[in-house]
């Protein structure tokens, strides 16, 4: 094994995520733990919808740091956690399809409303 061998290598970014018309928004939601919210989300993204917005500055101790990417006309999107304790990454999940009503339940939590 050479030296470059011994660090860990960086994930490759979702060809989603790189597309000029694909839009982002950072959602800070309340802790999970990874062991018990990934299993969940592997089996049904739609458990996302469920994830309750949290004001980052009134729980920073830990939270998980939601990022949703998504199409300008909402067709396809797609999510990827972070989740912190004490301002650290603990782990960081990998991309889960979304489906439009999912979406909207989560960015209507922000503020955001979208028809569809």
């Amino acid at each position: 094994m050479g030296l470059f061998g011994l660090f860990s290598k960086k994930e490759k970014p979702d060809p989603f995520t790189l597309r000029d018309d694909v839009r982002l928004k950072k959602i800070n939601v309340n802790y999970i733990s990874p062991d018990e919210l990934l299993p969940q989300m592997r089996e049904n993204s739609e458990i996302a919808g469920k994830l309750v917005p949290v004001n980052y500055y009134a729980t920073k101790v830990r939270f998980i740091e939601a990022f949703l990417y998504y199409s300008e006309d909402y067709s396809q999107s797609k999510i990827q956690l972070c989740f912190y304790v004490n301002e650290k990454p603990e782990k960081t999940s990998e991309f889960f399809e979304l489906n439009f009503k999912t979406l909207q339940k989560l960015l209507s939590k922000v503020g955001m409303y979208i028809e569809g």
